[in-house]
Parts: C-alpha cells; structure tokens; sequence
C-alpha cells in the first residue's frame, strides 16, 4: 500500500486515484486462510472481482475509483464471500 500513497509517476505508475480526492476513507481487511500463496492472490482477486461486480448490480456504475481488476473462474465460495464484504461494506445498503 505504501508504494500506492507514495508513486510519483515514475515508470508509468502514479499510484492510487483516490489518494489527493478522498478527505478520509475506511480499510477493511479479510484473511484467507489454508490456502497456498500462490492460490490466495488468485482467490483474493476472483473475490475483489465479484465485489465489484454486486457493485454494478446495484448502482449501474464502476466504483469510482476502481483502476483495474482481475477475472478468473470464480467458486460458488468466493461468490458467497463476496457477498458477505459487500453486505457488510454497505451496511446491507444496495449503494
């Protein structure tokens, strides 16, 4: 995340959009546990995926500031988790 607040454009990357237009924000962190590191990477972002995907179900936009994502053959479990984080973000609100 570091790397994210800190980018200067150098090579290409300027870091995340939301860092100079948001006046605060929240983080939330999941763990994944009993998986490989090389699974979790692609379970994390199958789920950040479906996330976004409720997102656009709801609202009928991107989120604002979503710069880039990943698709991948998703499981009915990473479907159910993903639910659960965007219920849970949301407050059970459809935003």
């Amino acid at each position: 995340m570091r790397l994210g607040f800190k980018a200067t454009g150098k090579a290409g990357y300027w870091g995340y959009k939301w860092r100079k237009k948001l006046e605060s924000t929240t983080l939330y962190i999941w763990k994944i546990e009993d998986i490989s590191k090389k699974d979790k990477l692609q379970a994390l972002e199958s789920i950040e995926s479906e996330v976004v995907y409720h997102y656009r179900t709801y609202t009928n936009q991107w989120p604002a500031y979503q710069t880039e994502i990943h698709f991948y053959e998703t499981t009915l479990e990473h479907r159910e988790l993903a639910l659960e984080i965007y219920i849970h973000v949301t407050n059970g609100d459809e935003r």
